[in-house]
Formats: C-alpha cells, structure tokens, sequence
C-alpha cells in the first residue's frame, strides 16, 4: 500500500509540473503581429530559466516571417524574497533595441524587457539575435535569450547608389528593384531631376530568384558637373496604388582624371652637374590610358621641364631642372604648367620648391 500510495504522489506531482510548464508557454503578452500565435511560423520548445530563483519565459522564440519592426516581450519573475536589480542588457546586432520596464522588481513581482527587432537593415533570408539580461538577487546573473526570424520584405530597392564621373567618360551604375510578392509591380517610366541624370529600365526577370528583379541604369553625363560631390535622384513610376513612385538617390562624384604629382616639388641638388637642381613630375591618367602631352610651360627662365620620350604606359615622366643662380628672390613662385590633349584636354599646374 505504502509504495503505490507513493507512486500516486509521483504521478499527481508530475501532472502539476506538466501544467505548470504548459502555463510558462503561452505569455500574457504579444507583440504587434502576435508573435507567439499559430501564424507566426514554427515555435521552438519554451525554455523556462531559472537562476537565484529568477524565471524566464520564452527564451527561445521564433518570430516568422517580418518586415517591419516588431516587439517581443521576454517575460520574467522575480521568485526571491528580496528585490531584483537589471543591472544591464546586450544584443548581438544593432537591428535590436532592448528596453526594460524599470530597473528594480521586487519579491515576486513579474515584469518584461521589450525586444523591439526592425529587419529592414538586414539582408533577405533567415537570421538569428540575441539578447543578454543581466540581473542580481542573492547572486549575479547572466540569461541568454535567442530569436530567430525570416526577413521577408515585399520591396527592397537601395535608398541612393553612388556614380563616379570623370571627365571624358560617363558615370554608368546598376541598381536593382526587388519584389517578393506573388504578383509584382512593374515599372512603367522612370525620371530624373536632372538631364544629365539618365535611368532606364534594362532588365527583367522572368522567374521568381527568389523575387522579381527589375534591373535599371543610370548614366551620368561626364562633362554636366563640376569637380566635386552633387545629388541628384532617379523616380521609379510602377503599377502599385500604394508604391506608385520609389524614389532613389544620387551620389555623383565627379573626379578629376588627369593627375600631376606631386602638386609641391621639392628639388635637390644634381650630383650630376653643379648649380642645378632636379626633380621628377609623374602625370597619369586615373583611367589607365596614355596621357598625350600638348605643351609645357614654365613660370621662370630660371626653370626648364622635359618630357621623357618613348613612354608608352599610362604614366609619363617629366623632368625639372632649376638653375641656382637665377633663382628669383623668396616670395615669387616658381611654377611647370602641363596642358593635356588626350584622352581629354586639362591643364595641371604644380608648384617647384628649391632648396636655398
């Protein structure tokens, strides 16, 4: 009698702890998309946690398919007979924030630290977080809590994309419009705030990659800037009612392309021959294509500049020689002027500092 009397203990205590873990399961609270519903996609097992008599809900949470940001509560209770202290919180990605309702819970109070994840800075697919609580009682602890979703955005397109313009050469950039819903948009005419800025729709898919892919370029007129950073935007006009234009913006960088350098020549004495010094200029094209030179000029009789002959690379080579005798007082600058007739026409100027 005595040991099936205790073998019914065993089995009631066992059906309690089984209801009780079945109650950790399902928390008072939800997100905004209701994330610990059926629709949320697979739910992993409830990891309950407790440390210095501290329980955690929902350790482990999968969130499903999100686009948009959304709000996790981890849920905890304070089992100790005296107060609980969140002495900090961490994540593993700065798509997570995470904020607590107070700092201090006392004795068998429960409470939350809302998770709040925004995907919308992730890459398309499946991903992983976590969050760390780190709290104290009659000991000091440390809960991992980790959450999985699937980042399923029904449009992704880059807010701006850069074009790099050099003179003689148009800026040429690709971008593409992504959708990921059963039946897509379409563009229909794009435009730009600028006539130099030219866009047009180059490509699209004819099968789900995942996504249907709308490929378009954007060419950037090579001599409509001046040297240095403008903004410009292309609109994209689709089908959608809701998304009827998507805006893009862009980066120009207009950039010199022939260089001279180095822009302050240093000369030093030629061991070669007495009274003289020398230096080398080096011009190039940023392109890579050979620099033909129209003229070299120089601001003083006390300066001369020659080309190296038989160069045939990218990079030509000229040579600065400064008679000391004749140089000028200080305060007069001493200057070699490069005009440049192919690839395209520039003239470059560098400053010759002797050594007095």
């Amino acid at each position: 009698m005595t040991v099936r009397h205790n073998l019914v203990k065993v089995g009631l205590v066992c059906a309690a702890l089984g209801m009780g873990i079945g109650l950790w399961a399902y928390p008072g609270r939800q997100d905004s998309r209701g994330v610990n519903s059926p629709e949320a996609g697979p739910a992993l097992p409830t990891v309950t946690r407790a440390g210095g008599g501290v329980s955690f809900r929902n350790l482990a949470v999968d969130l499903g398919s999100i686009k948009q940001p959304v709000i996790h509560y981890l849920e905890f209770e304070n089992g100790e007979d005296i107060p609980m202290e969140v002495l900090g919180l961490r994540t593993s990605c700065h798509c997570v924030a995470v904020s607590p309702e107070k700092k201090v819970y006392a004795p068998g109070e429960k409470g939350a630290v809302a998770v709040t994840i925004d995907p919308r800075s992730q890459s398309v697919g499946r991903h992983g977080v976590w969050v760390d609580v780190s709290y104290r009682t009659s000991v000091t602890e440390t809960v991992r809590s980790e959450l999985t979703f699937q980042h399923r955005p029904d449009i992704v397109v880059p807010s701006s994309v850069e074009a790099r313009v050099v003179p003689g050469r148009p800026g040429v950039v690709f971008f593409s419009l992504f959708d990921y819903r059963e039946k897509p948009l379409e563009v229909e005419r794009i435009t730009s705030s600028s006539e130099s800025v030219r866009a047009r729709l180059v490509g699209r898919s004819k099968a789900f990659l995942p996504g249907w892919e709308n490929r378009i370029e954007v060419t950037v007129a090579s001599d409509a800037f001046a040297p240095g950073a403008h903004a410009e935007r292309v609109v994209l006009h689709t089908t959608d009612p809701e998304k009827s234009t998507i805006e893009v913006k862009i980066s120009i960088n207009n950039v010199p392309r022939i260089r001279l350098a180095p822009q302050h020549l240093r000369v030093r004495k030629d061991s070669a021959h007495a009274g003289v010094q020398v230096g080398r200029l080096i011009i190039d094209d940023k392109e890579g294509e050979y620099v033909e030179i129209e003229s070299i000029e120089v601001s003083h009789d006390c300066l001369t500049a020659e080309l190296i002959p038989g160069e045939t690379t990218d990079r030509r080579l000229i040579v600065v020689r400064v008679e000391e005798s004749r140089v000028p007082s200080e305060g007069e600058p001493l200057t070699v002027r490069v005009r440049t007739k192919k690839p395209v026409r520039e003239l470059l100027c560098a400053t010759v500092v002797p050594d007095r």
